[in-house]
């Protein structure tokens, strides 16, 4: 396939080449009259205008030229095409001193190129374009109105400029105008005014664009290039919106900033490198989609404007710039590597005007402290990972899971986790929250936590084996709460859950322990409470049976509290699994010990009067004790209607 591919490429431009020398004597140089320096102008598609004139009638195989006007000095020309002209080629060049434009009120076909040197033109109706395989623009001024178009003839060669407008040029698009190509190369600061649009496969923009409200700007790939210039600033504003598979911006230069606002725009993939920043446009109301990217420059999201990072390709993105949100923006992100100090949330504290960041797939890293002036959202089945502090002064909607391994504030804000939502704490986090309200799970997986919250709970609270939580704050467990102490050992030196505050207890409580009891009087600290225990759990779940069994001991639940506000604790006292002794037991019992000692102590006797009797110098004694066991029956064996709990 790339074989015939090549061949028809080598064939197509032999036969253009073939056609272009085979047409070449066909020339018709143009020859200003006086009637071209009245105010109405005059309309050169007229033979009477041309030194040949049967290149009128093979016009597709003529070069037409207009070149070498003398206009004398105070005079002003004006050179119209009402008429239609098709052309094999079309060379317009201007005297730089004199004052002539070019209006084009109709079609202009040329199969080849077209050049425009030192020209003021405009392009006027609905009927006047310019259609051409190439089309260049040197120190022109060029105006298109009115759904007027310049436009290339496509081909395969999307690497070839087809449109040229140089540094010197002033192009400018009013009304439905378009400026159509293959690949569009523009040195100039264009202008895109109305409904104007611009399309291409490729465009390279070397010095800056205005497109203003509804404009249109489309293209396979758009490339931001340092043309080389003193110029230290320069201003891609796309008011109306790109609408772009890729963007590519020029390579660093330190002595040169390059900025791109963007209204509604859509991007496939972007490559935003250092010295380069993109803004949205601030009050716009408006979204910048994103696709994968590479992030070496910085990104502003200025006020009432949405922009949305999602790599299609699920690749991480890492954000080596800075990414700043301002006050009433949105931010949708996946995926996402922040590094230290890449977040930069400049709102004054008191502003009642907040950003607001939603993760929407994947994981964000932050990998940093940051401070945010506002909230974020996590939709189900996405991770936010913080490795350093993270201040929100709104707080989190979470239905996906958040991981804190150091230190969550929300000093003015709720945390709101759905049922699909997670929140991990890890060891020696603090965490500063005003109400946690928890349908979902939050997995303690660490000692040494603080949560100082005032916890509601409907879902799971997990403690992981022998780790450990302070809740400074009260904790109201609901009817379908569980709280689950996945193992604990005996006689710590604190419970698995320590409340500052009252706790409500409902729900279902599952237990572990992590160790054996060390003694007969080991005990398993599970809450405590500083005020009040109120309620009582409805199930009490051992999570391992058969590791209590492997013991032989079975629990006793002790409540160190009464009603009202009381400190108190939850704890679990163990017993040899065995049945307590009856009373009608008592008498058996006692015959058992006293008989076996008066026979050892007769025995005893009659050993020592032998050896005795026989002279033994040496002998022994033969001694025993007893042991005894103190077995608590009071177990708690209907925790249902204990008022204690």
């Amino acid at each position: 396939m790339k074989l015939l591919l090549l061949i028809f490429s080598i064939f197509f431009i032999n036969i253009v080449k073939s056609k272009i020398s085979a047409t070449s004597n066909f020339t018709a140089n143009f020859i200003i009259q006086d009637d071209c320096y009245l105010e109405t102008g005059c309309n050169i598609i007229n033979t009477a205008y041309w030194d040949n004139k049967e290149a009128f009638d093979k016009s597709q195989e003529s070069t037409f030229i207009i070149n070498n006007l003398v206009i004398p000095i105070g005079k002003t020309a004006l050179l119209i095409i009402s008429n239609s002209l098709i052309a094999n080629q079309l060379q317009v060049t201007f005297p730089t001193s004199a004052t002539i434009s070019l209006n084009l009120n109709s079609s202009v076909t040329v199969n080849g190129d077209c050049k425009f040197t030192n020209v003021k033109m405009a392009i006027s109706t609905n009927n006047g374009s310019i259609m051409s395989g190439t089309v260049e623009f040197v120190n022109s001024k060029v105006a298109l109105y009115n759904g007027s178009s310049i436009s290339t003839t496509p081909n395969i060669f999307n690497d070839v400029a087809d449109v040229t407008i140089d540094v010197d040029s002033m192009f400018s698009l009013y009304d439905t105008s378009s400026l159509i190509g293959n690949t569009i190369v523009s040195d100039t600061s264009i202008m895109v005014y109305d409904n104007a649009r611009i399309q291409a496969v490729n465009i390279q923009l070397l010095n800056g664009i205005e497109a203003m409200t509804s404009s249109s700007i489309k293209c396979n790939q758009m490339d931001i290039i340092d043309n080389g210039d003193n110029s230290p600033i320069v201003v891609y504003n796309f008011v109306g919106g790109l609408d772009a598979s890729t963007l590519i911006t020029s390579a660093y230069n330190p002595n040169k900033n390059t900025t791109i606002t963007l209204g509604p725009s859509v991007i496939g993939s972007m490559q935003l490198f250092k010295g380069t920043t993109l803004k949205t446009l601030q009050y716009s109301n408006s979204l910048v989609s994103i696709g994968d990217a590479v992030i070496d420059g910085d990104i502003i999201v200025e006020q009432l404007t949405s922009i949305r990072i999602s790599p299609v390709t699920f690749q991480t993105v890492v954000f080596n710039g800075q990414f700043t949100i301002m006050k009433n923006t949105t931010s949708y992100l996946s995926n996402i590597t922040f590094p230290s100090g890449s977040i930069i949330s400049p709102i004054d504290q008191g502003s009642t005007q907040y950003s607001n960041i939603i993760i929407e797939e994947g994981t964000i890293d932050m990998q940093d402290g940051f401070s945010i002036y506002g909230s974020i959202t996590l939709k189900p089945d996405t991770t936010l990972l913080t490795i350093n502090q993270l201040i929100l002064e709104k707080c989190i909607i979470s239905e996906g899971t958040v991981e804190v391994t150091s230190s969550l504030v929300c000093p003015n804000g709720n945390y709101e986790q759905l049922e699909s939502g997670s929140l991990i704490l890890h060891e020696n986090t603090r965490t500063y929250i005003f109400i946690l309200s928890n349908n979902g799970l939050i997995d303690i997986v660490g000692q040494n936590v603080l949560l100082s919250a005032n916890v509601e709970s409907e879902g799971v609270f997990q403690i992981q084996p022998d780790c450990y939580c302070e809740v400074h704050g009260y904790m109201d467990l609901f009817y379908d709460s569980i709280l689950d102490i996945g193992g604990i050992g005996p006689n710590t030196a604190k419970p698995a859950l320590s409340i500052y505050n009252s706790l409500r207890l409902n729900g279902t409580l599952n237990y572990n322990i992590s160790a054996p009891p060390t003694n007969m009087d080991s005990i398993y600290y599970l809450i405590d409470s500083n005020i009040a225990l109120d309620g009582n759990f409805s199930e009490f779940i051992p999570t391992s049976p058969s590791f209590l069994e492997h013991y032989n001991i079975q629990f006793s639940f002790v409540v160190t509290t009464s009603s009202g506000n009381a400190p108190g604790s939850l704890e679990i006292h163990f017993n040899f699994a065995q049945d307590a002794p009856k009373k009608s037991d008592k008498l058996w019992i006692a015959l058992g010990i006293t008989i076996p000692t008066i026979v050892i102590a007769i025995l005893a006797f009659g050993i020592y009067r032998y050896r005795k009797s026989h002279q033994y110098k040496d002998y022994k004694q033969l001694s025993d004790g007893s042991n005894s066991a103190n077995i608590d029956d009071q177990i708690f064996n209907n925790h249902k209607d204990n008022d204690d709990l």
